[in-house]
């Protein structure tokens, strides 16, 4: 893992397709933030949009296959945070990122899966799919309240 700066070094981290490896990606994201200086309640919200991305990936994406990857990459710069998200399945439609959120009221949202888009939607600034050497990529993108490390 490489370290991050006002400048654009790349953090990276590749797992398997379990979901007990959730925990590494939450607690090196925990870290980062804290190292960088990043809001507490901004961290812990970016963390929940980056872990129901790579849940998706081990479940939708890879099929809980182990020895299929889930490849996270994080930029950082300035006030603005980049993640990639990619896996080795078939991915999903474009279509469904601009699905509207159910209201409140809709049996739709109390459902106890299929919110991850919606959450990651609500958090992140921006969400994008895409395809590249045969892998599914889920790019989400924040800009934070605090420039990236001004805190140490």
């Amino acid at each position: 893992m490489g370290t991050i700066s006002g400048t654009s070094e790349v953090l990276r981290w590749e797992i398997p397709s379990l979901f007990r490896w959730l925990g590494v990606i939450d607690a090196a994201l925990q870290e980062v933030g804290q190292e960088l200086a990043w809001e507490q309640d901004e961290l812990n919200q970016v963390s929940v949009a980056v872990i129901e991305a790579v849940s998706n990936a081990i479940e939708h994406g890879n099929r809980f296959e182990p020895e299929r990857s889930v490849q996270v990459e994080l930029w950082a710069s300035g006030r603005r945070l980049r993640f990639r998200v990619s896996d080795e399945g078939p991915g999903f439609e474009r279509d469904r990122l601009d699905l509207p959120t159910p209201s409140p009221e809709s049996p739709e949202f109390m459902k106890s899966r299929g919110r991850g888009l919606f959450i990651m939607r609500d958090i992140m600034d921006a969400i994008r799919i895409d395809r590249e050497a045969g892998r599914f990529v889920v790019e989400l993108e924040k800009e934070l309240k605090a420039p990236v490390g001004t805190g140490h």
